[in-house]
């Protein structure tokens, strides 16, 4: 049986303490991304670091996964703030892929699937060509219109009847126009 753990901080206990009494509650230490990205280049430099970092990428655990950990603890130590770390991860990201390159060591960066990222490329690529195709058609209509017009003969069968009603430009126009609750008319 597992015993409870009264030594637990009270709900709303935070809210009691002074001012500037946590890390993240003064001013940090690094205010600009130089000064922040100088911090962590030095302590990624130490052989401690490598260690660590060796074996966690071993265990298979990802770049971005790392790198998340390595910001939001700078964030909590008050080294520098949010927006900062934010702009500083994938600069982490590449740092620590650069020392696993030099270590020999295989990563995964955590990124999401690179299947997704093929699809989102081969989507941008279709919506290209799908845009290629608008335009040689509109400028084969061009051509078409610029063209003599010649008289088609119609077969018989599609030929208009005399006492057929005839549709005018303003009931087409009328027809292509939307309709709807929110439909609003000229």
């Amino acid at each position: 049986m597992v015993e409870p753990i009264f030594d637990a901080s009270i709900p709303g206990s935070s809210l009691t303490k002074e001012m500037g009494n946590q890390p993240w509650k003064n001013p940090p230490q690094h205010t600009t991304l130089e000064e922040a990205l100088d911090f962590y280049v030095d302590r990624m430099a130490t052989d401690e670091f490598t260690n660590k970092l060796v074996t966690s990428l071993e265990m298979g655990v990802p770049v971005s996964s790392i790198a998340s950990i390595i910001q939001i603890h700078g964030v909590m130590e008050g080294r520098h703030t949010l927006d900062v770390s934010i702009m500083l991860t994938p600069i982490i990201m590449e740092m620590i892929a650069l020392i696993a390159d030099t270590m020999g060591i295989e990563y995964d960066m955590g990124l999401e699937n690179e299947d997704s990222i093929e699809e989102a490329n081969s989507d941008i690529i279709n919506v290209a060509r799908l845009k290629l195709r608008r335009k040689q058609i509109e400028e084969n209509e061009k051509e078409l219109g610029e063209l003599e017009e010649e008289e088609v003969s119609m077969p018989e069968d599609m030929q208009l009847e005399e006492n057929m009603p005839m549709i005018s430009e303003t009931e087409q126009v009328e027809d292509e126009m939307p309709r709807g609750l929110m439909a609003r008319g000229v």
